[in-house]
């Protein structure tokens, strides 16, 4: 999303909006714009209510996943397109959930500062000491 690139309150307000949003794929593209505004201006105001409700709900969406999942394939080994498809919405909620997580902390904790990530996911960045979007 362009907003990224305008560490700017105005950007972070508008960006918010989106995490309500029914697309995943928007609601996804929101928390990594808003993690990349984090890294990029540390002092920019982020509606810690808003954050935890998104962060509370794709939780329990990735919850509900995962027991449908455990409830339709108990095994866990069949090549049916609808048990990959349930696999693959909770690998996609649990990043949403860990980027939302990276949010929360402040940057005054250390975990966000001018060296990026690297193009890693806050759950491989995690093992380094650090946690980024």
């Amino acid at each position: 999303m362009v907003l990224a690139y305008y560490p700017q309150q105005e950007s972070v307000d508008v960006l918010l909006e989106g995490l309500f949003d029914y697309d995943g794929l928007l609601r996804y593209r929101t928390i990594r714009s808003l993690v990349k505004l984090r890294m990029l201006d540390p002092d920019l105001q982020f509606d810690r209510g808003k954050i935890s409700l998104r962060l509370r709900e794709e939780s329990e969406n990735t919850i509900w996943h995962r027991q449908v999942l455990g409830a339709l394939y108990p095994k866990g080994n069949s090549n049916d397109l609808l048990e990959k498809l349930l696999k693959d919405k909770i690998s996609r909620g649990e990043d949403r959930v860990l980027r939302l997580l990276a949010l929360l902390l402040s940057s005054e904790d250390g975990h966000f500062g001018a060296s990026g990530d690297g193009g890693r996911r806050p759950c491989e960045t995690r093992s380094r000491g650090r946690v980024s979007g």
